[in-house]
């Protein structure tokens, strides 16, 4: 079988961001499997450790919109913070991760002027839910397994 991926933008920092996926999305969401999220980076400087962390932007975004911030004080990797941004031109995002101590799924869809947020967690992980999620706007579903 053939799976279909869309391309949203490459950089938060473009000015059609946000636009491009909702305009993308609007014409070809049932048709696809996939977006990617996907990121280019250069060396001009010549500066290899730079270079290898110019990739931290990516997953500030991916923390960003699916609200997964795995180990936010760098002391314990089986923390994770659930703080999605509910960025106005989506109407739903989802992500996951997962070590060898579990794994944690978080999706959240717009519906009848709500925010329904589903979290499923699995294994040892210590989840902490985030302030974005005590709005009156949001309903939250937590599942342990």
């Amino acid at each position: 079988s053939i799976e279909l991926v869309a391309c949203g933008s490459s950089s938060s920092t473009m000015p059609t961001f946000g636009d491009w996926e909702l305009t993308m999305l609007n014409e070809c969401y049932d048709n696809i499997d996939y977006v990617s999220l996907h990121r280019y980076y250069g060396n001009p400087h010549n500066d290899t450790p730079d270079f290898l962390a110019s990739t931290m932007d990516l997953d500030d975004f991916i923390k960003t919109v699916a609200g997964i911030n795995v180990n936010p004080h760098c002391d314990d990797p089986d923390k994770i913070v659930i703080n999605p941004h509910f960025i106005k031109a989506l109407e739903s995002a989802k992500g996951s991760y997962e070590n060898k101590n579990g794994s944690v799924a978080v999706s959240w869809a717009r519906k009848d002027g709500k925010i329904n947020v589903d979290i499923d967690v699995s294994g040892g992980l210590d989840i902490v839910l985030g302030d974005n999620l005590n709005s009156d706007e949001c309903v939250v579903m937590f599942k342990k397994k």
